[in-house]
């Protein structure tokens, strides 16, 4: 089949393509009335019914992700003389109401996915809790390794292989982290601290957000809401923008790494009198419940 092909030989193969999986989704199920038929009959016109279907069932986002993978795929078609054009000449993006990802939950909204957390329960219940304390990247909360914990899981030291930015980092876990890390039973030969009960590692990413959507009421829940919320956090604890690209794990802009650590380290042991950060009970406070709560 031209798509499996497609993923094996191109999107596999790209450094650092850690979307490829999602593309193959897209394609495949988007694409679903193609499989039976050549690559080369699959038309303009094909395009747009594909698209214009995936609007029409209120799916923006889905639509313009769909747009830019049989973008991508069509043009690896015709380098690999496939076809002889591609079908996407002339299409343009589907969807023009995407907002910029800088949606932030409120305290309330933060209580709503925590009890929706308590509901779906387990690994995915308990890694959804981790990433609302920590505020870091979705695949390397729900993807955390045993081996990468210090300190009775204290300390996380994200490897160089799995950062984003490739680079190692080093987060001071506040207590609650520690405590919902340290609850999960470990399992044979699985490094995964979330695993699945199979072992492996969480991907069922639209399925689960649906649910935590439902369960919590956020009907515009993301997993990367957590990033823009952290640092909506740190703006309002007066931190300076250097320290606050090294609690989100930015790319470092020639800053002193060891005094950001060693202020970051000292901040995350803040009392709530002091006016501790996510790891605060002062952050839960307008939420009606207090911090210790619930592993």
């Amino acid at each position: 089949m031209v798509v499996e092909d497609y993923v094996a030989k191109y999107q596999v193969l790209k450094k650092d393509n850690r979307t490829w999986r999602e593309t193959k989704r897209l394609l495949l199920i988007n694409g679903a009335e193609w499989q039976e038929r050549p690559v080369v009959e699959i038309t303009r016109r094909d395009v747009h019914d594909v698209l214009d279907r995936i609007v029409a069932q209120g799916k923006g986002y889905s639509a313009n992700r769909t747009y830019a993978a049989l973008k991508t795929f069509f043009r690896w078609c015709v380098s690999r003389d496939m076809i002889a054009a591609t079908p996407m000449q002339g299409v343009e993006r589907p969807f023009d109401g995407e907002q910029p990802r800088d949606r932030a939950w409120s305290d309330a909204e933060i209580a709503a996915i925590w009890r929706a957390a308590d509901t779906i329960g387990g690994s995915a219940g308990a890694a959804l809790k981790v990433l609302i304390i920590m505020g870091q990247r979705r695949d390397e909360v729900f993807h955390m390794r045993i081996s990468e914990l210090e300190a009775d899981a204290r300390l996380w030291r994200l490897t160089v292989a799995r950062s984003k930015v490739k680079r190692e980092h080093v987060f001071p876990l506040p207590a609650l982290a520690a405590r919902i890390i340290n609850a999960q039973p470990a399992r044979e030969a699985c490094d995964y601290v979330f695993p699945t009960s199979g072992g492996k590692a969480i991907v069922n990413w639209t399925a689960l957000k649906k649910r935590v959507q439902k369960l919590s009421g956020v009907p515009d829940f993301t997993f990367h809401c957590a990033r823009h919320t952290l640092r909506t956090a740190l703006d309002r604890f007066g931190f300076p923008p250097h320290v606050k690209d090294e609690c989100l794990n930015h790319a470092r802009k020639h800053v002193v790494t060891a005094t950001i650590r060693t202020t970051i380290t000292e901040r995350s042991s803040w009392k709530p009198s002091s006016g501790g950060l996510l790891t605060s009970r002062s952050w839960f406070g307008a939420t009606g419940w207090s911090a210790s709560e619930g592993n």
